[in-house]
């Protein structure tokens, strides 16, 4: 809890009085770091505090596998019915590889960000798949983009900037450092961890220290979370229900209320299912909500207030940093957007005035008149 607590209270020093910005960014990137650090180290502070028997990160004391068998699994050691069997649970891991995946690729992604690069969803599963084929081989725990860590990502490479004042002030997000250093030195600095030296230190670190950090990136996940908000939303006193986002004006109250409790519904029966021995087919129970969402829900909801609900922050960019021919048009029909510049109404004005050509195009009477 004192890991979660620090880290969250650290992650919001961008919203600090004290200090400059830069120095306020950095505590904010680092925070989970300095968090992890301390709390680890606190068990080792005092005589008294060392007596304490805290659980501590198992790891094997060199470069080998923990219960010490070979690193390659042997695969005449299975019999033609556990291969058989094996296909259950691995159409299971399927599921959630995939939904677990395509999820963590969209929030990483997600508009907010506003990514200039594009997207590789068929390429991230083809090197998924190697990557299976591999921890297979070795028998150790395959790799995927995960939640909350892959958008967490994308967020710490990004600059943000604060807009609107009290309850609707929100972070906005002015670009994002979009490189590939940052993930393949998350990768070189595990192998480094995994050399026997510092694999000692690894197995100083506390488990409690380790929850900690999962707690917070739970937290953490919660900013910008249209279910989270509305949750919250449900225990809230009508007249101070405010916030930056457009589904209080779109849709009406009761519709908000009734797919939110469907959806903590839903969040509660799978939590609970994790806890009990049949806690491997919850990811059957996950694919069902697209089922949920696509046949059952357009029955009792309209169309537009699903998308206002269950859209928000789900949409990706093309890759050439605009919002797509609809945010275009949109932007178009948008009151007051025409008249900003002066310069460029007149010039809209002038070039309506035009005569058009034969074929009814601006340029086609340029062209027809310049006998071309």
């Amino acid at each position: 809890v004192g890991t979660c607590l620090a880290a969250l209270f650290l992650a919001g020093a961008r919203n600090w009085k004290i200090m400059n910005k830069p120095i306020r960014d950095t505590v904010a990137d680092y925070a989970a770091t300095v968090s992890i650090l301390f709390f680890s180290a606190v068990p080792y502070m005092t005589s008294k505090v060392r007596r304490v028997d805290i659980e501590k990160l198992q790891v094997p004391d060199t470069f080998e596998t923990t219960s010490g068998r070979d690193w390659l699994v042997d695969l005449g050691d299975i019999s033609p019915g556990a291969a058989i069997g094996a296909i259950i649970p691995g159409f299971i891991l399927t599921v959630l590889f995939f939904f677990d995946h395509n999820v963590s690729s969209l929030l990483a992604q997600a508009k907010e960000f506003k990514l200039k690069k594009g997207s590789a969803y068929h390429w991230d599963f083809f090197v998924i798949g190697i990557n299976l084929l591999i921890t297979g081989l070795l028998g150790i725990p395959p790799v995927n983009g995960l939640i909350p860590q892959a958008p967490l990502h994308t967020k710490s490479l990004a600059e943000v900037e604060f807009e609107g004042e009290g309850s609707k002030k929100k972070e906005v997000v002015k670009l994002v450092h979009e490189q590939r250093i940052s993930n393949f030195m998350q990768a070189v600095l595990i192998g480094i961890m995994l050399s026997p030296p510092l694999l000692e230190v690894l197995g100083l670190i506390p488990r409690p220290t380790l929850d900690g950090l999962f707690l917070f990136m739970g937290f953490a996940s919660f900013g910008g979370n249209q279910f989270a908000e509305r949750v919250v939303l449900l225990i809230t006193e009508p007249e101070l229900r405010e916030t930056h986002n457009e589904y209080l004006e779109k849709v009406p109250w009761e519709t908000i209320r009734s797919f939110t409790w469907i959806q903590l519904w839903f969040c509660a029966l799978i939590f609970a299912l994790t806890l009990t021995p049949a806690a491997m087919i919850f990811p059957l129970l996950i694919a069902s909500l697209v089922v949920m969402r696509k046949v059952v829900f357009p029955r009792f909801y309209q169309k537009e207030h699903l998308l206002a609900l269950d859209d928000d922050g789900m949409e990706v960019g093309e890759g050439d940093g605009d919002e797509g021919e609809e945010s275009d048009k949109k932007q178009l029909a948008s009151p007051g957007i025409a008249d900003r510049e002066k310069g460029e109404t007149k010039e809209r004005i002038r070039v309506a005035d035009m005569p058009k050509g034969k074929n009814g195009s601006i340029v086609g009477s340029i062209v027809a008149d310049n006998g071309l």
